[in-house]
């Protein structure tokens, strides 16, 4: 009894041996799939590249039906960290690419559109104010320094139009990298409205970023004073809405066309009235043609519907024009007449500098 007592004994201790050993190689061979099994599965395949694309593309689209709400964050941020996988198994296959450095921007530039609100308020706030807009905050998520995204932004973007200054997506190449160096930077440098005017307004960038040009297009144009190519682009904005705005016609052609005009119109920045005529204001301000911007700044100051922030905004243009033109005590009027609308720190501040001076 002793003897096989002892024997069953060794037996079911080396079936827990075997068991410990085939769950601990399953363990293994689970995080080694894990770890390399995409790598291994699109080196063999070849065709990371291919699904980066297609990963990014449908990237942009979702984005493009994106409405800013905060709910949806967490969740691009996880899909862009997938993406970022595939991009850096196929830099390890094909690491002097121009395509991988270019989608690699790409999906940082897809972070900071994330994190960072490039919408009509955040251009009012950058043309009149020169604010560059700030990332959202909210609960459970951490905050990033922009200015390193952005830096890795241009990185990525100049090492790609080194590689292949001709490669099929540089027009937007050249718009990502406009804003990773505003960002970084945080200074509007006459560089970057000459890369803008040369590589960006009148080149073929994909759907999904043209409201993207627009955002940097128009900032960039009327903070330089550039006022006949930034009335060149709002036009183009609105012409793409207006034909949008068309009734379809009667024959399926038509149709198609209507719908096209329509996709179109949907990837161009969404400008209301009031946001439009402040940043022509400000363009024509900045281009020393006082008159047609306090025509605007009054146009927008009289509108009963215009929010209370952008008519505070055109109260204070008006001071601005003032102050140019007739003085400290001229413009103090109209920026004390600001600050009764509404709470502004910048009004204040001009109210500060300019009308408490004896």
């Amino acid at each position: 009894m002793y003897y096989q007592s002892f024997e069953s004994k060794k037996k079911r201790g080396r079936r827990v041996v075997w068991t410990l050993a085939v769950l601990g190689l399953l363990g293994g061979a689970g995080v080694a799939a894990y770890v390399y099994g995409p790598q291994l599965y699109y080196s063999l395949t070849g065709d990371a590249l291919v699904r980066l694309e297609k990963r990014s593309a449908e990237f942009e689209a979702r984005l493009a039906g994106w409405n800013g709400d905060n709910a949806a964050i967490p969740g691009l941020l996880a899909e862009l960290d997938e993406i970022r996988r595939i991009a850096e198994i196929q830099e390890r296959n094909s690491p002097a690419s121009a395509y991988v450095y270019y989608y690699q921007g790409l999906l940082d530039f897809y972070e900071l559109i994330v994190r960072v609100p490039l919408n009509g308020p955040s251009l009012m706030q950058l043309t009149g104010r020169g604010y560059l807009p700030l990332q959202k905050s909210m609960d459970g998520l951490p905050e990033i320094a922009i200015p390193k995204l952005s830096q890795r932004i241009a990185r990525h973007m100049r090492k790609a139009l080194a590689l292949d200054p001709g490669f099929a997506q540089r027009d937007s190449a050249y718009l990502v990298l406009v804003y990773g160096d505003l960002f970084f930077t945080e200074r509007t440098d006459e560089n970057l409205r000459l890369l803008l005017s040369e590589h960006i307004i009148g080149g073929e960038v994909s759907p999904g970023l043209e409201r993207y040009r627009d955002w940097i297009g128009l900032a960039l144009f009327a903070l330089s004073g550039r006022k006949q190519e930034l009335q060149n682009l709002v036009q183009a904005i609105e012409a793409a809405t207006n034909q949008a705005a068309r009734p379809a016609g009667a024959t399926e052609g038509a149709d198609a066309e209507q719908s096209a005009a329509v996709a179109a119109a949907q990837n161009r920045l969404n400008l209301d009235e009031n946001v439009r005529d402040l940043v022509l204001c400000h363009g024509y301000y900045f281009a020393r043609d006082y008159l047609p911007a306090l025509r605007l700044a009054r146009e927008v100051k009289n509108r009963p519907d215009a929010p209370e922030i952008l008519r505070v905004e055109a109260v204070r243009m008006e001071g601005e024009i003032f102050l140019l033109q007739r003085g400290p005590a001229a413009a103090c009027f109209f920026f004390e007449e600001a600050a009764r609308m509404g709470d502004d720190d910048f009004v204040t501040e001009r109210i500060n500098t300019i009308c408490a001076a004896p």
